[in-house]
């Protein structure tokens, strides 16, 4: 069993990195930390996962340049000016990860329920029903599931010397991902993750107090 403490630095030293080195990265290491990842707990143990790992350059590219694009849309829309202080530096940074030597997109299956089955019914005439099922929303085990299994690759890949960031922005370009990476059927891609060797160290991320975040119920 791993040593606490050591799992804690394991966490701790995490980082989001968005600069990787010119290196290539071995196909057992990834396959290592996809197998931490594969392991991670899923509502129900139904294991709705898919991760498709890409490793040549233009498809990395064009994927980045889909998401450039969207944003580039998003961008020119009157509203944006309204709630975006710098809409253009926004597509600027939208494409960071077209030069990750590795990228992982994450795909999720629907999470098979029959509870749904009974709220679609019941929704229609009760109250009470609609206000529980929204807040079953809110804890979506498909989301909640992908998230448990990005969480294990994340640390996977950190413990082999790799930086990584997690991206849900490029789902802005989710169709157009998808046409380029193939679709699955039952299969919705949920992240983008682009990982590498390091070519930076990021600053120490200031965290807010435990106390503040953590509160024990007697």
């Amino acid at each position: 069993m791993i040593d606490i403490d050591e799992l804690e630095q394991l966490v701790k030293t995490r980082r989001s990195i968005r600069q990787w080195q010119e290196k290539d990265v071995p196909e057992e290491v990834l396959k290592k930390a996809l197998e931490i990842a594969v392991n991670a707990p899923s509502g129900m143990n139904y294991q709705g996962w898919k991760f498709i790992v890409v490793k040549n350059k233009e498809k990395i590219e064009e994927i980045a340049d889909s998401v450039k694009n969207r944003i580039r849309m998003f961008a020119q829309w009157p509203e944006a000016a309204k709630y975006i202080d710098d809409p253009e530096k926004m597509v600027e940074n939208a494409g960071f990860f077209k030069k990750a030597p590795v990228l992982i997109a994450v795909y999720s299956q629907i999470y098979p329920s029959g509870r749904d089955g009974v709220y679609l019914e019941r929704m229609s005439h009760d109250e009470e029903a609609k206000k529980m099922k929204s807040w079953l929303d809110l804890a979506n085990p498909r989301i909640q599931s992908a998230a448990s299994a990005i969480a294990y690759l994340l640390l996977g890949l950190h413990a082999q010397g790799l930086g990584s960031v997690w991206m849900t922005g490029p789902m802005q370009a989710k169709g157009d991902i998808e046409h380029i990476l193939g679709e699955f059927e039952g299969y919705d891609l949920v992240a983008l993750i682009a990982t590498g060797y390091p070519a930076e160290t990021p600053k120490e991320k200031k965290m807010r107090p435990f106390d503040e975040l953590v509160q024990f119920v007697e």
